[in-house]
């Protein structure tokens, strides 16, 4: 309990300190909802992300297994080597061919099997969550591993690396359960994502917020 409260602090205070220096560039895309602003903005800031050709964000939109490599691999400031090719057949041609590259030879990311990626297949919660452990090495603080609270994550095959995310405060799922079988919207990648990132950079291991999250329709969830 204590591990997760200094790392709810460490969340929480980078994340009071970055809002303070967004007010000039909140909704720079002006489909960003209220909750994802600071965690959009943070990545934006950082040149991880950028907006549509139509100038929003596509906060709604589902987000494919390629952007999410894409947004992983910058984010962590990996180089990408455009000229690398991954072990998948279906991507030497794909946009996000290095990125895909890049993260599957920093462990990021595995295939679909028979030598496939899908780059353009959706992104579940459950894969979002397994690529953020892999990515940034988490693991959940000393004393809260043990079975989930969530019943629907209980035997998933996602269940270890949501957990993680819960355990760390990343993620904390909603009245409706952890959903790991629903499909992330970019603004949802974006908050994990930035979360994650935040985490590292502050040198913890730990977090947790016990506020609930409602899925987007209207709101935000991670």
């Amino acid at each position: 309990m204590k591990n997760k409260l200094i790392a709810a602090g460490i969340v929480t205070g980078t994340l009071i300190s970055y809002s303070s220096n967004i007010f000039a560039d909140t909704l720079r895309f002006q489909d960003v909802p209220k909750w994802a602003e600071q965690s959009v903005n943070y990545l934006v800031d950082k040149q991880v992300i950028n907006g549509l050709p139509n100038g929003t964000f596509g906060s709604y939109e589902t987000l494919d297994r390629a952007s999410a490599a894409k947004i992983i691999t910058k984010a962590l400031g990996i180089k990408i080597n455009q000229n690398e090719k991954s072990s998948f057949q279906d991507v030497q041609s794909h946009w996000g061919a290095p990125y895909i590259a890049a993260a599957e030879k920093a462990g990021i990311v595995k295939g679909e099997g028979n030598g496939l990626f899908n780059p353009s297949g959706k992104v579940t919660r459950a894969a979002m969550a397994t690529m953020l452990v892999n990515a940034y090495k988490l693991q959940s603080p000393a004393g809260s591993e043990g079975k989930t609270k969530f019943k629907d994550l209980q035997g998933h095959w996602g269940e270890k690396y949501a957990r993680i995310l819960v355990d760390l405060g990343i993620s904390n799922g909603t009245d409706n359960g952890w959903q790991p079988d629903k499909l992330v919207t970019r603004a949802e990648a974006a908050q994990l994502t930035a979360k994650a990132d935040m985490l590292q950079n502050r040198g913890g291991g730990t977090q947790n917020n016990s506020k609930k999250e409602t899925l987007t329709k209207k709101a935000g969830s991670m």
